[in-house]
């Protein structure tokens, strides 16, 4: 990994390196930020908004709203 991007590697050329190019990928869909729904272990879930209720003072509701839509804010981010 190079931190100058004029000495990076480009996609081309990635995708020439034989690292990349002697492998079978399947490229997976990935998730559309406020489309996609995650799915969150309950119990994750149920930590996450204990702690969220009491440190910012949320309803439980809005805690998983947040989570559903993959809003990307302070409350989803944590």
């Amino acid at each position: 990994m190079n931190v100058d991007p004029e000495k990076r590697f480009n996609i081309d050329e990635i995708k020439k390196h034989s690292w990349f190019s002697n492998r079978n990928y399947k490229l997976e869909k990935g998730i559309v930020i406020g489309r996609d729904k995650i799915k969150i272990e309950k119990r994750t879930l149920e930590h996450c908004i204990q702690k969220l209720k009491e440190e910012e003072n949320l309803t439980e509701e809005i805690i998983i709203k947040y989570l559903e839509r993959n809003d990307c804010n302070n409350i989803t981010s944590t």
